[in-house]
């Protein structure tokens, strides 16, 4: 025999380098799964912080149309969409905080987002400073 090896030998040669290639292929597979599976974490945590600011944003749109109301008619039923607004608010802005804690990009954001809004700091009504209504009786 020219090559040297027996049969033998050389089947267990050739298992063995079968098993390496699973061994490969199976790492491989396993460190393409961990990646998917930390992609699809972060796209659920990119969706809720856009689900909850969504829905600060229609709040929001909710408290101006009330405020506007008020503003034209002078009845305080138009002013619930603004309360409540103004109730929930800041609970969205905490939470939000807490989604994006580990981005200080975002937390940049969500302060000048805070401080934009007149009811979140300012402690009054936006149209309790207009010369036209005071604030109306609660």
């Amino acid at each position: 025999m020219g090559t040297g090896l027996s049969l033998e030998r050389r089947i267990q040669i050739g298992f063995g380098i079968a098993v390496a290639i699973i061994v490969a292929v199976g790492a491989a597979s396993l460190r393409s799964t961990d990646a998917t599976v930390s992609g699809a974490h972060w796209v659920a945590h990119t969706l809720q912080v856009r689900a909850e600011l969504e829905a600060g944003f229609a709040d929001l749109v909710e408290a101006e149309t009330g405020v506007r109301g008020y503003v034209i008619t002078g009845d305080t039923s138009y002013l619930a969409p603004y309360r409540f607004a103004r109730a929930t608010l800041s609970s969205r802005l905490r939470g939000l905080r807490a989604l994006t804690a580990d981005n200080p990009a975002q937390q940049r954001r969500l302060d000048s987002l805070d401080a934009a809004w007149p009811g979140s700091r300012l402690g009054g009504e936006p149209w309790s400073r207009s010369p036209w209504r005071s604030l109306p009786a609660r």
